[in-house]
């Protein structure tokens, strides 16, 4: 069931990002004067960006809530709820889905690689191994921001306006 509603989801994303709104968001990401300059208001345009944020996180909450079983307040309190989005969009590449993908797969695989090992590894160490996580994340991230800061997977340059048809003669 979560697979059919992240798929469906997914399907929205490219929907809307391929839509004239998706590309008058782009357009606004990418250089606000000119978008204002050709007569859109930004202010209508962030407002349309932040209510389909709004209704994205609203569905990524109820299907939390439906995997866990649970939600209450104090679950939320820890750093690692804003670190670790952010750390799977940087090593995925933002502005793709399949970057956001492949970064979460990549971030869940060494999360888990990393948990199964950790007590071995640290017996080796000369500090407790609970911060070898967060240590070794951080380090993955400073070589993603030197190396390759446009993520794994770059986005494609979109146009921000259709190309018209050309004319034909008959």
């Amino acid at each position: 069931m979560l697979l059919v509603f992240s798929l469906i989801m997914l399907l929205l994303f490219n929907l809307i990002s391929n839509s004239p709104m998706g590309r008058a968001f782009r357009a606004v990401r990418e250089n606000e004067d000119l978008v204002e300059v050709l007569g859109r208001d930004i202010g209508v345009i962030r407002g349309k960006a932040m209510a389909l944020g709004g209704f994205l996180a609203g569905v990524a909450g109820s299907l939390y809530a439906f995997y866990i079983g649970s939600v209450f307040a104090g679950a939320f309190d820890n750093l690692t709820w804003s670190f670790n989005p952010y750390l799977m969009l940087i090593l995925g590449g933002a502005g793709t889905s399949i970057g956001a993908l492949l970064g979460a797969l990549i971030y869940s695989t060494l999360y888990h690689v990393i948990d199964l090992y950790k007590q071995t590894i640290g017996y080796y160490l000369h500090f407790d191994a609970v911060w070898l996580q967060y240590m070794l994340f951080g380090l993955v991230l400073t070589i993603i921001l030197i190396l390759r800061p446009q993520g794994i997977v770059v986005e494609k340059a979109k146009p921000l306006v259709k190309p018209k048809a050309k004319d034909q003669k008959t």
